[in-house]
């Protein structure tokens, strides 16, 4: 085709409108509109595991922590209540695999 001519208009079929409100509602069930699929979401990398499981003291562990704390009442550092809070804050990351002298530097 050459620049001046122009392409014949395309012709587009009537479609019959059903006249009532019951019948529109059906016609608009039955026309289904093909929707485009998605490209599927990339995979996630899985987050690095942190061991949730509490796993038990050792005796070692617990006579070390149990001398540590005796010998913090014994010089009258710590009040009955201060003890108890930093006995379980020890206990807590001694379970998770730290020493005596390691949890105490992280409660510092």
């Amino acid at each position: 085709m050459s620049d001046t001519e122009t392409e014949p208009p395309v012709a587009v079929p009537e479609v019959a409108v059903p006249k009532t409100k019951k019948a529109r509602k059906k016609a608009a069930k039955k026309v289904k509109v093909v929707e485009q699929p998605q490209p599927e979401p990339e995979p996630e990398p899985e987050p690095v595991k942190v061991n949730d499981k509490k796993t038990k003291m050792t005796d070692d562990q617990k006579s070390s922590l149990r001398e540590h704390m005796l010998a913090q009442h014994a010089d009258g550092k710590m009040t009955v209540s201060e003890g108890k809070s930093m006995r379980m804050k020890l206990m807590s990351r001694m379970r998770k695999g730290m020493t005596l002298e390691e949890a105490r530097k992280d409660i510092a």
